[in-house]
């Protein structure tokens, strides 16, 4: 009997977390819980179409950057690993496109829709990823590094001066932080990897910052 009244009890508090939460009684932590929020997103079923503000090699050598195209079928990875980073890689070079396309329009005065951008496709895409266990807190860095990044846009679009880049704002900072920090745990977990896909890592990371 007691037993039956204590499952009771925890079914009765569970219901009543989940109905504070999701009514909006309380307020969610920003990325706090970067397994869940993406647990949260494959219960959805939301899925976005991916696509590319500018070619990729354009959007490189605007910047300019090197780009060493990450090579799955050489990886010393395990397979799972290899297909995720190069399903990851691609998503972070169709937000090197958006970043730079956008930038490129704001330093031009040219106009910018709010709203109107491939952010929320490529961070639904990101959240979408089958990610292997040790690569979640890496894939959260760059999640909230490319979300930051779409802030700081928003940020200088409502500005409306072409000359509202700051290198040391809060945003622009925090998400230089974040890639470096994932940059830095990928070189460590895939240090037996050659020379080619380490240097794909880099580049790949390093284009997508501000600075």
């Amino acid at each position: 009997m007691s037993r039956r009244i204590l499952l009771g009890g925890l079914a009765l508090l569970l219901a009543v977390a989940a109905a504070v939460y999701f009514g909006g009684f309380l307020e969610p932590s920003g990325h706090t819980d970067y397994a869940l929020q993406k647990q949260l997103h494959d219960a959805s079923g939301k899925t976005g179409i991916i696509w590319h503000a500018m070619p990729v090699a354009g959007a490189y050598r605007a910047i300019p950057h090197q780009r060493t195209p990450f090579r799955p079928g050489e990886a010393k990875a395990t397979r799972d690993e290899a297909d995720y980073l190069g399903a990851l890689l691609a998503l972070t070079d169709a937000a090197v496109t958006e970043r730079v396309a956008t930038q490129a329009k704001l330093r031009a005065g040219a106009a910018v829709e709010p709203g109107k951008s491939n952010y929320e496709a490529i961070l639904s895409g990101i959240l979408a990823l089958d990610t292997p266990g040790r690569l979640l807190p890496v894939e959260a860095l760059v999640y909230q590094a490319i979300d930051e990044q779409r802030r700081y846009l928003e940020a200088w679009r409502a500005a409306g001066r072409g000359d509202y880049f700051d290198p040391d704002d809060a945003l622009v900072r925090s998400v230089h932080k974040k890639l470096v920090g994932a940059h830095d745990r990928l070189l460590e977990i895939f240090d037996q990897e050659g020379l080619h896909n380490r240097q794909a890592l880099h580049d790949h990371l390093s284009a997508l910052d501000f600075i």
